[in-house]
């Protein structure tokens, strides 16, 4: 493992990141300080991912145990942020050990964060949405990733800076959790707008703003 930058990857910063060594067998550990019980890591991919890992965890800090019962542990990554579910487990440590390199670099992640899904907590059930603006072509792009799970129905629905409502609809999220709407925008829409993003079983919903200044 490197010791350089390591914490980047549970800092909380999605702008730094931690970078192994150049190989295979390069491994991330997390110390939970005590033991608790979990059912899901998410790891933020930087281009440099792995193809393939395993999520190991420990009592001791000796004695590793896969995470994932199936396929030998082995599990096959998807680029940028993925969730990666298991039957809850009670551990200490947790390590991310790679198997083998997507690339010629090292394994590369923007964030290492394990998260206990099924028993509530602070945990946003939608993560990194985002909105991009083509004015131009009237056309606005909203994507994020569902944290829990895959094939969630995803609802959206875009307020203009009169509150009108401008777009309302849903989509399912991908086997990975990844979901994206692509909106044509109508009349004239002129400043702050707002899109909310919602699941069943959410208690508010998830708020972004975008600008937009375009006239048909």
């Amino acid at each position: 493992m490197s010791d350089w930058r390591r914490k980047n990857a549970v800092d909380g910063f999605s702008s730094t990141r931690w970078a192994s060594n150049y190989a295979n067998d390069s491994w991330f550990q997390v110390d939970l300080g005590e033991a608790k019980e979990f059912d899901a890591i998410r790891i933020d991919w930087e281009l440099a991912r792995a193809k393939t890992y395993k999520i190991l965890v420990s009592d001791d800090n000796q004695n590793w145990t896969s995470a994932i019962k199936d396929n030998e542990g082995i599990i096959a990554a998807h680029d940028g942020k993925e969730t990666v579910r298991f039957e809850p487990v009670k551990a200490r440590y947790v390590k991310f050990q790679g198997v083998e390199r997507n690339t010629d670099y090292g394994y590369s992640f923007y964030e290492f964060g394990v998260y206990n899904l099924a028993g509530g907590g602070e945990v946003t059930p939608i993560d990194g949405a985002r909105a991009a603006v083509d004015a131009d072509a009237k056309k606005l792009t909203i994507d994020g990733l569902v944290m829990d799970g895959s094939l969630s129905n995803v609802h959206l629905k875009v307020v203009d800076s009169k509150g009108k409502v401008r777009y309302e609809g849903e989509t399912t999220s991908t086997e990975t959790g990844g979901f994206q709407f692509a909106i044509k925008l109508t009349g004239n829409l002129k400043g702050t707008c707002d899109a909310y993003l919602s699941m069943e079983g959410m208690s508010a919903p998830v708020k972004i703003s975008f600008e937009y200044d375009k006239k048909d």
